[in-house]
């Protein structure tokens, strides 16, 4: 015997998921995504490798999710699956890496002009295939600006310093995720005024390798607080200057 309902019965299609933005975030959670898709609703938590977490519903077509701490941490990146959706409701799976934590020791050079290569040491650098890293510039008036990162090892990186005016102070930071996270260095990057020669003495050397010349300039800093290197170019011939 069977009983007849009047009500209907509203079959939800799960959801389907496209893209993810960013690929990776830092091991330590907090990375904001945003994911492409389908058939989102309302309340449909984000999973992370079986890690729940809450969603904001954006639209139809894109959801917000906030990654979670990965439980165990590593020395190299990790992937998860990411999925959205509970019960017979789950979406199809994109993978998620998860950055190891990043640390930069130091800046160098701390002083120069616009287009200077600077090179951040620390550890925890990683790769995100198909991510351009960034070099983030924060300058003391407020402005934000990216520069194309090269990852040269997980300890080094390197970028050329942006376009700033004279004077000028910025705090660098690394992106290995396209600007999303940041890691920040305690040093700051100093913009300094063109170096002009007065005057150099003596003018006559003997023609042999130790004498000392004396070059009198403008706009040099040369102090414990500045990682400035300068060199001398004697014809074509480049050395180490000192202060």
């Amino acid at each position: 015997i069977f009983a007849e309902s009047r009500d209907a019965v509203i079959i939800v299609p799960p959801a389907m998921l496209l893209g993810l933005r960013p690929l990776g975030g830092s091991e330590l959670g907090g990375t904001e995504i945003l994911v492409r898709g389908s058939n989102f609703r309302e309340g449909v938590p984000c999973s992370f490798g079986g890690v729940m977490s809450s969603s904001i519903l954006v639209s139809s077509s894109q959801i917000k999710c906030t990654s979670p701490p990965r439980g165990i941490q590593a020395s190299h990146a990790t992937t998860v699956n990411v999925t959205v959706g509970t019960g017979m409701g789950i979406s199809n799976t994109l993978e998620f890496i998860y950055l190891p934590v990043s640390v930069i020791f130091r800046l160098t050079p701390t002083l120069g002009t616009s287009g200077t290569p600077l090179h951040m040491h620390g550890y925890g650098f990683h790769e995100i295939r198909g991510v351009q890293p960034v070099c983030m510039f924060s300058f003391s008036d407020g402005d934000e600006v990216q520069t194309p990162a090269t990852i040269l090892s997980d300890s080094l990186v390197t970028c050329d310093a942006p376009p700033s005016d004279t004077n000028s102070r910025a705090r660098v930071g690394i992106s290995l995720n396209g600007g999303h996270d940041v890691i920040t260095s305690d040093e700051v990057f100093l913009y300094q005024r063109p170096i002009s020669v007065e005057s150099v003495k003596p003018i006559h050397v003997p023609n042999s390798i130790g004498a000392m010349l004396n070059i009198s300039s403008t706009n040099i800093a040369c102090n414990e607080n500045v990682s400035a290197t300068y060199h001398c170019s004697i014809g074509n011939i480049v050395i180490p200057a000192t202060c």
